[in-house]
């Protein structure tokens, strides 16, 4: 049981690099969709968790139900966090190669243009 504590006091701290890794991956322009749509998601978790504790309690006891919940939802999470970390930087990259593309047609562009007078 102090296991399961001190798990659920250390997962939160993974929270915070969610939307500095959301922004790291996609491009400036729907940065706020994607950052919607994980906080949709997360929403939609919160809304079906006490369904789902209803329907476990019903069938065993409230303290398995609490238990089977955390190590289900953390064993996913934890599932999720390596299937990310596999493909984080490959996006990253990518993502990184589009950002200096654009810069370097920006340029480009400054350059081709006349200078106004001021």
């Amino acid at each position: 049981m102090i296991m399961l504590i001190i798990t659920a006091l250390f997962i939160p701290f993974a929270t915070a690099n969610m939307l500095a890794t959301i922004y790291d991956v996609t491009a400036p322009e729907i940065r706020s969709t994607a950052n919607a749509v994980e906080s949709f998601i997360e929403s939609g978790g919160a809304v079906l968790s006490p369904v789902i504790v209803g329907v476990i309690a019903n069938t065993y006891s409230l303290k398995d139900d609490f238990l089977i919940i955390c190590l289900s939802a953390w064993a996913l999470c934890a599932f999720f966090f390596f299937f990310k970390a596999y493909l984080i930087p490959r996006d990253t990259k990518k993502l990184r190669s589009q950002m200096r593309e654009r810069a370097d047609q920006e340029r480009e562009l400054q350059s081709a243009s006349p200078l106004e007078a001021q």
